[in-house]
């Protein structure tokens, strides 16, 4: 009995640690397989690590769409109708070279974490009808959810090499962008960097967010042009009135010198008058007397002078006596 007894104790705890190996396993299995962020599944990050720095943004493109910086000290290329926007390492050196285009796609509205894998299977049927055997895998690199690919071309230039080609695509408000970038198999470990950089700092708007900034903002202008010009319109006008109101006395001002202009006018007709006319003439009349006077005044002088001989005369006579 008591080797029976045993045995069930055994039992018991065999099965209970069977029991417990099962719940835990389940609710690992579980965690796995939950989404992590709320229903939507995690998608891997690709930009991991420490990236190079960029330099400064360039005005936005694609229509105000797209806002892009270069790596630091790399080239922007001239403007081309085959690409939105190329940056070069060097002048003179054609690779490693980053290339960003853009296209409509019906197909898909928006990458995100929901349907990255379908988008992932659209891609890989593209490349799979283009003769192109390589694996399409999803990731997420700054704030964009795409796909990231690997092909290898031969390049017809003045190098006449082999260059990979490496891919990232994603779909922002029904336009697909592509960045890629072309360098030596070589130096592709160096360069991939870079893209990864310029990608994560990379920030893509939607036309409909690109309205409704515009919308607020014009509805945010409208009220403030409707307050601020109707007083500086009313306030004008009060003065203009009140400067016409004090205008129009000012203008009597010259109708009173005119009165005053009149009455010297019958003066001059007085003037003119016959009645004045004998004053005028006996103006005249007495005006040949005036001459009188300087005739007198001659033998006056002259007078003085003969007195002054006749004195001369005596001294003379004095002189004479003596």
């Amino acid at each position: 009995m008591a080797l029976h007894n045993s045995n069930l104790r055994r039992v018991r705890i065999g099965v209970s640690f069977v029991v417990i190996g099962a719940l835990v396993l389940s609710e690992g299995c579980g965690k796995s397989g939950a989404p992590s962020d709320g229903g939507s599944p995690s998608v891997a990050r690709l930009d991991a690590g420490e990236l190079p720095s960029l330099g400064d943004p360039l005005p936005p493109l694609d229509e105000g769409r797209l806002e892009i910086s270069p790596p630091r000290d790399w080239v922007v290329s001239p403007r081309s109708s085959r690409y939105i926007v190329r940056f070069q390492a060097g002048e003179g050196n054609p690779y490693p070279t980053v290339i960003v285009t853009a296209q409509d796609c019906p197909q898909f509205k928006n990458i995100d974490a929901g349907n990255v894998g379908a988008f992932a299977k659209f891609v890989a049927s593209e490349l799979a009808s283009a003769g192109v055997k390589t694996t399409v895998k999803t990731g997420q690199i700054g704030q964009l959810i795409g796909v990231m690919y690997t092909r290898r071309a031969k390049v017809k230039d003045a190098l006449g090499g082999i260059v990979d080609r490496v891919f990232f695509d994603t779909v922002v408000a029904g336009r697909r962008y592509q960045f890629e970038l072309r360098s030596p198999p070589e130096t592709v470990g160096l360069a991939e960097p870079y893209l990864l950089a310029i990608v994560r700092g990379t920030k893509i708007t939607g036309v409909g967010e690109l309205e409704e900034t515009l919308a607020s903002e014009e509805n945010a202008s409208k009220p403030e042009a409707k307050t601020a010009p109707a007083p500086a319109s009313k306030a004008p006008q009060k003065p203009e009135k009140e400067t016409a109101a004090s205008q129009k006395p000012e203008k009597p001002a010259p109708q009173a010198k005119t009165p005053e202009q009149k009455p010297e006018q019958p003066a001059t007709a007085e003037k003119s008058s016959p009645a004045s006319r004998p004053e005028e003439t006996t103006a005249q009349q007495t005006k040949p007397a005036s001459p009188a006077q300087p005739e007198q005044s001659q033998p006056e002088d002259g007078g003085k002078k003969k007195g002054k001989s006749a004195e001369d005369l005596l001294k003379e006579v004095d002189k004479l006596l003596q």
